[in-house]
């Protein structure tokens, strides 16, 4: 996020990244507001800005993602998915419902499989944001000031 100052998560993540020794970009969203980002935050990485409102700077970030894969291959990047800790439960609970659907194959009824596969569709939902809980609404409105 341009628009805000790095906090300790930020510089967190990024120690992590150059630890790892891995080639990443950084990548600035919030380019349609003000700035606040210190130019010499992220000094000798690369950098692409980003708004994700408006759209701008995306081709850009499709590129270097493409470069990325092209210079480096693929397999180094499957790993590096950084996921909350929300999500990561949410993972745990649609394959522990997959599993349980597999291992019902051939000796219960579909009604009773398609339970557990649902289960799954709404825990995978919960990952990418297609599924919204009502209390995940109000712990979102109680940490973020939306709209004033």
């Amino acid at each position: 996020d341009g628009s805000s100052y790095p906090d300790a998560d930020d510089q967190l993540v990024l120690a992590e990244l150059q630890r790892a020794g891995k080639p990443f970009v950084i990548l600035r969203n919030k380019i349609d507001l003000p700035q606040n980002l210190p130019q010499d935050f992220f000094a000798g990485q690369q950098q692409l800005a980003v708004s994700a409102v408006k759209g701008s700077g995306l081709d850009h970030l499709t590129a270097a993602l493409n470069d990325m894969i092209e210079q480096n291959g693929l397999a180094d990047y499957e790993a590096l998915v950084l996921l909350g800790a929300q999500q990561s439960v949410a993972l745990e609970k649609a394959l522990v419902a997959l599993e349980r659907a597999c291992s019902g194959v051939g000796h219960l009824y579909q009604d009773m499989l398609a339970i557990d596969l649902e289960e799954a569709v709404r825990e995978l939902g919960r990952v990418n944001g297609e599924t919204v809980e009502l209390n995940t609404l109000d712990l979102i409105f109680e940490r973020f000031c939306i709209g004033k």
